[in-house]
C-alpha cells in the first residue's frame, strides 16, 4: 500500500518551507498593485469607493451606515480582485486562443462583480437618502466611530494606490536599467 505524505511535505519526505507572513503581505499588496495599474474598472471602483469614503468623513452618517459604506466599498474591490484573476487564469487556459469555455468564465466573473456592484449601489444610495439634508461634519465629533471606519478604509486605498504608483516607477526604472520592458506591473521585467 503506498504510503500517504503529511501536508507540506515534498515527494522526497522534506518539509516544504512556508514564505514569512510579511512575505505574504507583500505577494498580496503585489497583486492588489498590478490589478490597479492594469485593470480599468479597478481604477474606477477604486476612485469611485474613495470619494464615498470622503463623503462619509465629510457627513458622518451613523455608525451603522459607515459600516455599510465600507462594507460595498471592499466588497467591490473585492470582487474585481476574483474577476481579474479569473479573468488571468482563464486567458492561461486557453493559452492565447478564443475559447468558449474560458470566455464563459470571465462572464460569469464579471457578471458577479456587476452583482456585488447592484448591491454597493443600493447600500450607497440608502446611506446618501438616509442622511439628507446634508450637513457637514468634517470637524465635530458627532458619530465619530464611523467617521474613524471610513477614514482608515481612505488612507488604506490612497496607500495602496500610492504603492502601485512606486511600484509602476520601479519596474519603469528597473526596465531602463536593464534595457529590457516592463510587464504591465506584475514585478518580473521581460
Amino acid at each position: 500500500m503506498k504510503q500517504r505524505r503529511a501536508p507540506g511535505t515534498a515527494a522526497s519526505g522534506r518539509r516544504i518551507p512556508h514564505p514569512p507572513l510579511t512575505a505574504s503581505f507583500r505577494f498580496a499588496l503585489d497583486g492588489l498593485c498590478y490589478a490597479l495599474l492594469t485593470e480599468r474598472n479597478v481604477k474606477i471602483h477604486f476612485i469611485a469607493g474613495a470619494a464615498f469614503q470622503a463623503w462619509c468623513l465629510v457627513v458622518r452618517p451613523a455608525p451603522g451606515d459607515c459600516l455599510w459604506a465600507v462594507a460595498a466599498t471592499v466588497s467591490v474591490i473585492a470582487a474585481e480582485l476574483l474577476n481579474t484573476a479569473v479573468e488571468r487564469l482563464a486567458d492561461l487556459a486557453a493559452a492565447g486562443r478564443p475559447h468558449p469555455l474560458a470566455r464563459l468564465a470571465k462572464d460569469v466573473a464579471a457578471g458577479a462583480v456587476l452583482c456585488t456592484c447592484a448591491g454597493a449601489a443600493g447600500a450607497g444610495l440608502y446611506v446618501l437618502a438616509s442622511t439628507y439634508p446634508w450637513h457637514w461634519l468634517v470637524f465635530s465629533r458627532v458619530h465619530w466611530q464611523g467617521a474613524a471606519a471610513n477614514g482608515f478604509l481612505l488612507l488604506a486605498l490612497a496607500g495602496f494606490a500610492g504603492r502601485a504608483q512606486w511600484r509602476k516607477t520601479w519596474l519603469l526604472a528597473e526596465s531602463r536599467r536593464w534595457g529590457g520592458e516592463a510587464d504591465g506591473g506584475s514585478g518580473d521585467t521581460v
